[in-house]
């Protein structure tokens, strides 16, 4: 396994980031073209800004509470599995992305700086691609600004065209403050799963390290 290292301030991508970044191309285009085939009429385009119920009430859908850490960590034969937990699918995606970050290192070090906020966008074409696009996009905001987020609020959750917008709260990684932790590569389908029972929505991801 390969052990997390600071990323430095750069003006360009290391090979590393370059051969992720091909990945997400790649894995973009499978989405888009089963989208194409099964579910283009399925999925309405809108975009965050439009959506009429989010702007007037201006309060998010989901939230992680960071006063306990609802996931944990399961064996794999070669990478390892996330397991996180929520009361709603909103709360246990916001969860599978704390568990993926505490993976890069310990959260309790991890302060909210207001200047290290961000916003992301997902899409897919049914819930488990939504969760892998959720997850990546995270990671990527990781390997490319160097925020690690502590806290996410999903301000929008379409769960009939299968979209997220949220906001992530953090700071930027430092080994001098923050514990180094495993290298997170990339987000996989590999197992990947979302149920619902009767103590809340469990989802399964399995990451590779």
């Amino acid at each position: 396994m390969d052990m997390l290292s600071a990323l430095p301030k750069r003006t360009k991508l290391t090979r590393r980031q370059r051969r992720m970044m091909r990945k997400r191309v790649e894995d973009r285009d499978e989405v888009d073209e089963a989208m194409n085939e099964e579910n283009a009429e399925k999925v309405k385009r809108i975009d965050c800004d439009d959506v009429k119920d989010v702007e007037e009430k201006k309060r998010p859908v989901g939230e992680t509470d960071t006063s306990e850490k609802n996931f944990e960590y399961l064996p794999h034969p070669a990478d390892v599995q996330l397991h996180a937990w929520g009361k709603s699918i909103e709360e246990s995606f916001c969860n599978a992305v704390l568990s993926m970050n505490g993976y890069l290192t310990d959260l309790d070090s991890v302060e909210i700086d207001e200047r290290c906020e961000f916003k992301i966008e997902a899409k897919g074409h049914d819930m488990i691609s939504l969760l892998y696009k959720f997850m990546d996009e995270f990671l990527y905001i990781f390997n490319t600004e160097d925020i690690i987020a502590r806290e996410v609020c999903i301000t929008l959750f379409d769960k009939n065209a299968f979209r997220i917008c949220a906001i992530g709260r953090g700071e930027r990684f430092d080994l001098r403050k923050h514990p180094q932790g495993t290298e997170v590569k990339a987000i996989t389908y590999s197992a990947m799963q979302i149920h619902e029972k009767d103590d809340g929505v469990h989802v399964f991801v399995v990451v590779d390290i």
